[in-house]
């Protein structure tokens, strides 16, 4: 009962990059669902099974000062995937980060994203209203964001889904067009 994983990790960096990657194995007994009404059961989901997969990430420096190109990649290529877990998930993106003031007190952020998540596997009720399990695409979507912070105040925007594609999210839902998000964040030190 319970799960086992396992991993083995290295990391390499240099020129102020870096490569992190991991060999990973994964058994588990079950899985939790989500806890929504959508798929809110007391019956046990398969967890899963023989897992064995990688993942790496990584963050190189372009010729440009501040500017990065980031990107993650995680794959499970074979035994039995668990529910609401992704077969593959990656993310390339640029970056730009820049502190323009000596003080450290004006910080500019931004990145441009593409990320993938691969088959997922949901539950939803039947027509006899029983759980069955229901395998979701996978999609693309690309997201945007940008940050001033000044001082410990920080601005920011995120929007997703800028190709404004439907997205199965969920089993039954779809996400169906772009989203967008604005706040103020800020810390408290004492």
């Amino acid at each position: 009962p319970g799960d086992r994983r396992r991993s083995v990790r290295g990391r390499f960096a240099r020129w102020g990059g870096y490569v992190n990657a991991a060999l990973m194995t994964l058994d588990d007994d079950s899985a939790q669902t989500l806890g929504l009404p959508f798929d809110s059961t007391d019956l046990p989901i398969r967890g899963a099974t023989d897992l064995k997969g990688w993942e790496i990430d990584w963050r190189a420096p372009l010729f440009l000062r501040g500017l990065s190109a980031v990107g993650s990649f995680t794959n499970w290529p074979s035994g039995s995937v668990a529910v609401y877990l992704p077969n593959q998930t990656w993310r390339a993106a640029l970056e730009y980060h820049a502190l323009p003031l000596k003080s450290g007190n004006l910080e500019l952020l931004g990145r441009l994203e593409m990320r993938r998540r691969g088959q997922v596997i949901a539950m939803q009720r039947d027509t006899a209203a029983k759980w069955v399990e229901e395998v979701l695409p996978s999609y693309d979507q690309i997201d945007g964001y940008f940050q001033i912070r000044i001082i410990d105040v920080r601005l920011f925007i995120r929007a997703e889904n800028m190709r404004n594609q439907p997205i199965p999210e969920l089993p039954g839902r779809t996400i169906t067009s772009p989203r967008f998000m604005y706040g103020v964040k800020w810390q408290f030190w004492n």
